[in-house]
């Protein structure tokens, strides 16, 4: 799996820059310089239901300070300092849990098409 990087350095550049593309996984910081992250929280799982995001903060205090509302669509809280390797691994799982939920609501959109299946069942009860 390769990975198409964007930067955005403040919560409004990070909207816009999902406005404009399509983006599977959102890596947040939760002290982003400009706005808290609850707007960009709540601006990316309102539009974007797939969207796995992955906070990241160097202080577990300031998680204190999200409501558990706008954090409850994040797949992921990753505290710094943290590997290279660890926030790879972390990408590849909210990717994959993405995807599945992409695929889980069209499945649950499409019609069922069943074949018709009569089932009979003897005097005895036990099978035909």
């Amino acid at each position: 799996m390769h990975f198409q990087v964007k930067l955005a350095r403040t919560a409004e550049s990070a909207i816009a820059l999902m406005d404009q593309h399509h983006f599977d996984v959102a890596c947040v910081d939760i002290d982003l310089p400009t706005r808290d992250c609850g707007h960009l929280l709540h601006a990316a799982s309102t539009s974007r239901p797939y969207l796995a995001g992955i906070l990241i903060t160097g202080d577990y205090q300031s998680v204190q300070r999200l409501e558990l509302q706008q954090a409850r669509d994040f797949f992921h809280l990753l505290r710094k300092p943290y590997r290279p390797e660890e926030l790879t691994t972390i990408i590849h799982r909210a990717a994959t849990a993405a995807k599945l939920k992409r695929m889980a609501s069209r499945l649950m959109r499409e019609p069922v098409h069943a074949p018709a299946v009569e089932l009979r069942m003897s005097a005895g009860g036990s099978g035909p």
